[in-house]
């Protein structure tokens, strides 16, 4: 057991999120007991209840790796997405980042709300257990993608028909497609879309790759998984593809051109609560939720 000492942690809220004003009070209330500085985005600002923004250090976004290269914890106040969007900051200024849920699912943000402050101690006081989780990164021509936690989506950009993606690992064609589009994921992105496409769930420590097809016109074009190390390049050969990555748009490749994705080498260091993972564990939580 390890204690980790917390001086400056930055949060990340979704007040689009019913609840999450009610747990940053909480949050703000923890920190000044604890002697912890909260970091907040300027954006956020007007949406603090006025009373608290006198604990809390709110800066631009053009003065984020200064006020960043002390910061000791990212905490998200959302769903899965808030924290997923937070991970590109905690995995390029290596953070460790964790996540209150007062969203749906909360497979990764996995603190309940009224565990909000018992939660914040255990970490304090090493009572937690600290997860590292591999990215994607990806370039085409000069255009470089963010890195994705979970996954890169690449669908067709017209409406009708299908696109044709050729896939290789190397300079070996290993799948030509015919689809709506492609999903390249990594193990955490395994019980999201990927596994809502028809990908398989992956274990989070997984050293792999999967790459599964958007309803594919042929039963044969069946995902494939591939070690992480592998060289991966996609090129469609009918239409277009728009890029997303981790939900957020990030350009088009256009036929003939090249995606090159692999493992990034930035990580992100997941902070949860339990040394477990697995079906079970997402099953539940998925069986908890209110349709």
């Amino acid at each position: 057991m390890k204690k980790m000492t917390i001086l400056n942690m930055l949060v990340l809220p979704n007040f689009k999120k019913e609840g999450t004003a009610g747990v940053l009070r909480r949050v703000i209330s923890w920190a000044g007991r604890n002697g912890v500085q909260v970091l907040m985005r300027k954006e956020h600002e007007k949406k603090v209840e006025a009373a608290f923004r006198k604990g809390i250090v709110f800066f631009q976004e053009r003065d984020e790796k200064r006020q960043l290269t002390d910061c000791d914890l990212i905490l998200s106040i959302g769903g899965d997405g808030t924290l997923i969007r937070g991970a590109v900051v905690a995995a390029t200024y290596g953070i460790p980042i964790t996540g209150v849920n007062t969203g749906t699912l909360g497979f990764l943000a996995d603190i309940f709300p009224e565990e909000t402050e018992g939660k914040l101690d255990r970490i304090l006081q090493g009572k937690c257990v600290h997860d590292r989780r591999d990215c994607l990164s990806a370039a085409w021509g000069k255009n470089k993608i963010p890195i994705a936690l979970n996954d890169i989506v690449l669908q067709k950009k017209t409406r009708g028909g299908i696109c044709g993606v050729a896939v290789y690992f190397g300079k070996e064609l290993v799948g030509n497609y015919r689809a709506d589009g492609m999903i390249v994921s990594t193990p955490t992105g395994s019980t999201g879309y990927a596994y809502a496409a028809g990908g398989p769930i992956i274990h989070a420590d997984a050293d792999v790759i999967s790459i599964i097809p958007l309803n594919p016109q042929y039963r044969m074009n069946i995902p494939l998984v591939c070690a992480s190390d592998s060289k991966i390049r996609i090129v469609p050969t009918i239409g277009a593809l728009d890029i997303t990555v981790d939900g957020e748009v990030a350009g088009t490749l256009k036929k003939g051109e090249e995606l090159i994705v692999g493992k990034a080498k930035e990580h992100v260091e997941l902070i949860r609560f339990s040394a477990d993972w697995g079906v079970i564990d997402w099953m539940e939580r998925v069986g908890s939720l209110k349709v």
